[in-house]
C-alpha cells in the first residue's frame, strides 16, 4: 500500500505546531475577532458593555468556557421559547425576594443578566462569567 502521508517539509508550520503553539494562535485570532466585533457591531458592543466585559478581558482560551452550574439565590421555574432570537422568549425564575420574576434576554437583576435563552437552558452573565443553567437547577 502506498504511503500518501505528506513529507514533513511539505507541511505548513501550523500543521506541525505543538499544542501550545496552536492554542496561542487560536487565542490571537479570537482576540482579533472579539475586538473587531466590539468595534464594528453595535449589538456585540452593547452585549459586552451590559455584561461589564471588554474583549481585552480575554487572557486565555479557558476564559471562554461556560460553567454548567447554578447561581446562588436563583432557580429557573420555566422557559418560554419560541425560536432563537425571538423577543417573546422569556424565563420565569424564583429569587430570594420574588417568586415569579419574568426575564427576557438582556434583562437581569442585581449582578446577573440573561445573555441567551434556549429551549432547555439559559446562559447568564454573573460576576463577569458566563454560566449555563438548565431548567430545574
Amino acid at each position: 500500500m502506498e504511503n500518501l502521508s505528506p513529507k514533513l517539509g511539505d507541511l505548513e508550520a501550523i500543521e506541525n505546531a505543538s499544542r501550545d503553539e496552536i492554542e496561542a494562535l487560536q487565542l490571537q485570532r479570537m482576540r482579533w475577532s472579539l475586538n473587531h466585533a466590539y468595534k464594528n457591531v453595535a449589538h456585540y458592543k452593547a452585549s459586552f458593555d451590559s455584561a461589564g466585559m471588554h474583549p481585552d478581558d480575554l487572557k486565555s482560551l479557558a476564559d471562554l468556557s461556560i460553567q454548567s452550574d447554578h447561581i446562588p439565590g436563583i432557580k429557573i421555574k420555566g422557559i418560554i421559547f419560541f425560536y432563537n432570537g425571538s423577543s417573546s422568549n422569556h424565563i420565569i425564575v424564583t429569587t430570594e425576594n420574588n417568586t415569579n420574576l419574568k426575564l427576557r434576554e438582556g434583562e437581569g437583576f442585581r449582578d446577573t443578566v440573561v445573555e441567551s435563552i434556549h429551549s432547555n437552558y439559559v446562559i447568564f452573565s454573573h460576576h463577569n462569567q458566563l454560566i449555563e443553567v438548565a431548567i430545574g437547577r
